[in-house]
């Protein structure tokens, strides 16, 4: 019998500051996401899906790129992030049954840009690790640092992930969340901006004669796995803005062109590096978009979803983080 499905709860997470560009954070960044935690435990938001964070929010120092679903999830699972992490879903699952922390985490790569993943922790573990697929023009741009995604990223099993609401969500590494209107052949600079893949121990570039057939297998098959799982729920951890009102264009193009694509919600958790946003300003979420505004092009609306409640975690006196919950 189908499980009943009720809204999804989520909370999303905007934090102060920046990515993580080198392990040194770590520390103070864990200890962080330790005190939001103990304020949602304060908080009466029961129930509750999901814990978004930004992309970025933590780093590794390794890669894990050419590792396959249940390699990614134990090399995470037994670095000392991914044992913090777990203590963390723990202490959530005690207060929201089955509510999964969902986190950026970027690695460092051999000779590619970096690694980029959106992961899904509950109690039991690591359940969900998407590799960024959509990379942004400046992502390849410089062939020496190109991010790479490889051909089995584009329909890996730990994309998809399923809430306690009985809601099916996709886990997006930032820019993935303006990926679920690419088609193979849409031709749009998002699919331009895919010019490598590797497949297996090869590595396809643009050049090459047969990398159009690739990059449409790549898409289709993206295409045919999120749809063929019933995802009507896009999580995006996002890296960041430098304030508050400079993601307008993610919010339009992204966001609500997610919500459009997949008939059903998007939200988004970023870094805010000089302030952070106001609850009821960036809400970075959407819903309820119309098709037609696929189709819009320049004259897309916000559809910006208002959150149903917020919290202020400050550290040292001053806003860290905003949590703010979304029901959808």
């Amino acid at each position: 019998m189908r499980r009943p499905i009720r809204s999804a709860r989520i909370a999303a997470v905007c934090v102060r500051g920046q990515r993580c560009k080198t392990t040194n954070p770590n520390p103070k960044r864990l200890a962080l996401l330790e005190t939001i935690v103990s304020h949602l435990l304060d908080s009466d938001w029961q129930p509750l899906d999901a814990v978004l964070l930004p992309a970025g929010f933590l780093r590794l120092g390794r890669s894990l790129a050419d590792l396959d679903f249940a390699g990614r999830a134990k090399a995470l699972a037994a670095t000392r992030i991914g044992w913090s992490l777990l203590r963390q879903a723990r202490r959530l699952d005690q207060a929201f049954p089955g509510a999964l922390l969902v986190v950026g985490i970027d690695g460092d790569t051999q000779g590619e840009g970096d690694d980029q993943f959106c992961v899904a922790i509950g109690a039991s573990g690591v359940i969900g690790v998407a590799r960024k697929i959509f990379p942004t023009e400046m992502d390849t741009k410089n062939p020496d640092r190109a991010v790479t995604p490889r051909l089995a990223d584009y329909d890996d099993p730990g994309r998809i992930i399923a809430l306690a609401s009985g809601r099916r969500a996709a886990l997006c590494a930032c820019y993935d969340v303006f990926g679920f209107h690419e088609g193979p052949d849409s031709g749009s600079s998002r699919t331009r901006a895919i010019r490598w893949i590797r497949d297996d121990s090869r590595t396809m570039g643009q050049d090459a004669p047969a990398f159009t057939a690739l990059r449409r297998q790549a898409l289709a098959g993206w295409q045919a796995h999120w749809r063929g799982a019933g995802v009507d729920l896009a999580l995006a951890a996002i890296h960041g803005f430098e304030k508050s009102g400079r993601d307008g264009y993610w919010q339009r193009h992204g966001m609500a062109c997610a919500a459009a694509a997949i008939e059903g919600a998007a939200i988004g958790a970023a870094h805010f590096e000089e302030c952070l946003p106001e609850p009821d300003s960036s809400t970075l979420a959407a819903t309820k978009v119309p098709k037609t505004h696929l189709a819009a092009g320049l004259n897309r609306r916000a559809h910006s979803f208002p959150p149903m409640d917020s919290l202020v975690i400050r550290k040292g006196g001053r806003r860290a983080a905003l949590a703010r919950l979304f029901q959808v």
